[in-house]
């Protein structure tokens, strides 16, 4: 075979990694940016010398992050890493006992059987079709005031932005020609792109939506460049009306070319 010429610590060392590969790509309390760059660290670890040592600035060039992004991992590398500082350089030292002890949680958590869905019964069904059986009640004079003066705001604020929860994607024509079918986050990013002004963004790709941090990435370098200097604001605050809260925004180039 192949790896036949491997002594058994190599072949160990392996298994070792592998394992913290794994914990970091299931590890839930870090934001995807933050998983691959952990993930990329852990690759990187070197057999003689027992640690890893890429700089932040080859961690950005690979992974087509920016450098406030690979610094900012700084508190999820320290879960795996013994972070040791040296001048401007950064060796980052595995620690084994609590990454076998993350990794057997994990396998416990992964090969947990889901609970059986209990199908309802026609005893407990028997309500529901006897109350969708019912009359609706009638509507009294006070709500269909209230009904008219809603339809009045609404016609006076057509113009402006729509809140959120008014907005149906599956009756909007966008949606429907340009969103991937059965995935809100794609209709999001659809809805966003109406919102903007410029036509830059057509070709913009969404990765994914993690809490609070949106990972989209641009068709070529230059509109890599264009929408880091020109746009980043705009998108934030599109992205911000539309999920309700502040996002923060990471913009990947089309390729990352690593270095020799």
């Amino acid at each position: 075979m192949a790896d036949d010429h491997r002594s058994s610590e190599e072949r160990a060392f392996d298994i070792r990694k592998a394992q913290l590969r794994s914990c970091a790509v299931f590890d839930v309390t870090m934001v995807p940016s933050h998983r691959l760059i952990v993930f990329t660290v852990a690759d990187l670890i070197n057999f003689r010398l027992g640690y890893s040592y890429p700089s932040q600035k080859y961690l950005s060039n690979i992974l087509g992050l920016s450098l406030r992004t690979v610094r900012d991992a700084g508190k999820p590398l320290a879960q795996y890493f013994d972070v040791e500082v040296v001048g401007r350089a950064h060796r980052y030292h595995p620690r084994w006992a609590d990454i076998a002890a993350k990794y057997a949680a994990i396998q416990s958590r992964t090969a947990a059987k889901p609970a059986a869905v209990q199908e309802p019964t026609e005893a407990k069904s028997a309500p529901i079709i006897a109350l969708t059986a019912a009359k609706p009640a009638a509507v009294s004079h006070e709500t269909e005031a209230d009904f008219s003066t809603i339809a009045a705001t609404s016609s006076a604020n057509s113009g402006k932005i729509r809140p959120l929860s008014f907005y149906n994607p599956t009756k909007d024509p966008v949606v429907l020609l340009n969103a991937k079918a059965g995935d809100p986050d794609q209709q999001r990013w659809t809805f966003v792109k109406s919102r903007l002004s410029s036509n830059v963004f057509n070709r913009v790709e969404l990765i994914q939506i993690w809490e609070d941090e949106v990972m989209l990435r641009a068709p070529s370098a230059l509109l890599h460049s264009r929408i880091e200097n020109e746009f980043h604001s705009q998108l934030a605050i599109a992205w911000e009306r539309q999920l309700g809260f502040p996002v923060k925004i990471v913009v990947l180039p089309p390729m990352a070319v690593a270095a020799e």
